[in-house]
């Protein structure tokens, strides 16, 4: 079994709660959240893996997402951040983790992705190769 060298992770509902009565960039809400021991899991991984955040983000790119993290605690351990206005493509779409891991410079075989939606983020990062 190969290394796992960079986590990829979701944003919302994976590293940062999504309060469904706002609308618009996260980073701009009147409240903002983390998920539950997402600070305490992104410091034990911080320095033992690259941590990036792939999101399928409507509305934020990725300095917004940054601003959002830095809300929370959590930009810290964040390494870099791709969303559709960096990358072009969205999950479940495997072009959308092959983008991120040419970016990277990084082989598939060393990527793991973690998210909260199966199809989108489990199946699609399968799909590419992914772990």
């Amino acid at each position: 079994m190969m290394q796992v060298k960079t986590i990829v992770f979701d944003w919302g509902d994976t590293l940062m709660k999504v309060f469904p009565q706002y609308s618009g960039v996260m980073a701009d809400w009147p409240e903002v959240g983390a998920v539950e021991n997402a600070r305490e899991a992104l410091a034990a991984l911080h320095g033992k893996y690259r941590l990036v955040v792939g999101s399928n983000a409507a509305n934020s790119d990725a300095g917004q997402i940054m601003d959002a993290l830095h809300r929370v605690g959590l930009a810290e351990f964040i390494d870099q951040v791709f969303t559709f206005s960096e990358i072009g493509y969205r999950k479940p779409d495997e072009n959308f983790y092959w983008q991120i891991e040419r970016l990277l410079g990084e082989e598939r075989h060393h990527l793991v992705m973690v998210g909260d939606e199966y199809r989108a983020d489990v199946l699609g990062a399968v799909r590419a190769g992914w772990r």
